[in-house]
């Protein structure tokens, strides 16, 4: 599991900045036998983006990102197949669920 914060050039406050940055992930977790696109969730409150799928050798990916401006908070989460069980997912997206994010103060 990974928690982590990046800093994106473009503020993706901008629609056409937001699409592009999804479009891209799109393409990171997507292979030749399948094309993975996002969800609209929510994380800590905000609107966020769900990608999850299962690799071909049974692996399952979760990543769920929440864009605020130019800050992108996210977690993700990697369970090979023998660790791939429904209570291993279940804290993946329940930390994700739960988490809070501060804001930045001026």
């Amino acid at each position: 599991m990974t928690l982590s914060h990046a800093v994106q050039r473009k503020d993706l406050n901008n629609p056409a900045a937001l699409k592009q940055w999804i479009n891209t992930l799109n393409v990171e977790a997507s292979s030749v036998n399948q094309i993975v696109t996002p969800r609209r969730s929510k994380m800590a409150g905000e609107a966020a983006w769900v990608w999850e799928w299962t690799c071909s050798s049974g692996c399952w990916n979760y990543a769920i990102r929440v864009p605020r401006g130019k800050d992108v908070y996210s977690v993700r989460c990697r369970l090979m197949p023998s660790e791939n069980t429904p209570a291993a997912q279940a804290r993946c997206k329940g930390l994700a669920k739960n988490l809070k994010i501060a804001s930045a103060k001026a």
